[in-house]
């Protein structure tokens, strides 16, 4: 599977519901249901109910190369996903999008591109 940040597939990237589905599965660890999840996914997606949610989410952060790593710290954490949220609400451009990000280890360009990545025909400047 090629994970992208529309988690439920609908074919939007949406902070409020994809971003905050993202966050939830962080927050929550390793509960064994969210039923917020349920309220957070389009009707008009593929995944469209909390397991398969869950089950693409975990891969996102389990995966090998951990897709949802964008700062490559080695773990899926609050800047990745302060980093996944600005890019979801599209409100951050240039450089703005890594402020406070980008060192010695990770640069702007290396966020965009582990960014881009995760985003089906959507440019991220």
């Amino acid at each position: 599977v090629l994970w992208k940040l529309d988690v439920d597939s609908d074919g939007i990237i949406n902070a409020l519901a994809d971003g905050l589905a993202i966050t939830r599965r962080h927050l929550e660890g390793s509960l064994e249901t969210d039923p917020i999840l349920n309220q957070l996914v389009s009707a008009s997606g593929e995944r469209t109910t909390e397991t398969s949610v869950r089950k693409y989410l975990d891969l996102g952060i389990q995966t090998p190369d951990k897709v949802l790593d964008i700062d490559k710290s080695g773990t899926f954490d609050a800047n990745d996903l302060e980093l996944i949220m600005r890019q979801a609400t599209g409100t951050f451009p240039s450089t703005s999008l890594s402020d406070g990000f980008s060192n010695a280890s990770v640069t702007h360009a290396d966020i965009v591109t582990n960014l881009t990545s995760l985003i089906p025909d959507q440019p991220v400047t």
